[in-house]
């Protein structure tokens, strides 16, 4: 499976994606909902909050407990990316998981890297 790629630039908003992207978004969607990631969203440069939050309200993220919750995982998410160290498992309810990395990018920017992992998972839960 590819990996998704979303770049954000120093004002935090969407600048490059790969098909990938949407893709994998769409994989959940599709397979939970039928609904799919709309190409649109991503193409008219949503901020990296809007971005994540689009991905929360269709079950792509790990559902937070409250808002509260949610607004420090974001901060989190940008903080540990801007040092490089972001790196989470997201399992999702419907038995899929993704890996979701963050890193610092060319002049400010911030990279994410999303791919689905529950293959790998699944085998090595069995051994």
């Amino acid at each position: 499976m590819p990996v998704g790629l979303a770049i954000f630039d120093q004002q935090r908003r969407l600048v490059l994606f790969n098909p990938a992207l949407t893709d994998l978004t769409s994989l959940v969607l599709v397979f939970a909902f039928e609904f799919e990631f709309e190409f649109e969203f991503v193409s008219e440069r949503p901020s990296l909050f809007e971005f994540f939050n689009r991905l929360r309200e269709n079950w792509v993220v790990p559902e937070p407990k409250n808002s509260a919750a949610w607004r420090a995982q974001l901060a989190e998410l940008v903080a540990s990316s801007n040092d490089g160290a972001y790196c989470a498992t997201w399992s999702l309810a419907n038995g899929l998981t993704y890996q979701v990395r963050g890193r610092p990018h060319f002049d400010g920017a911030l990279a994410f890297l999303f791919e689905v992992i529950s293959a790998k998972i699944s085998v090595a839960q069995k051994f």
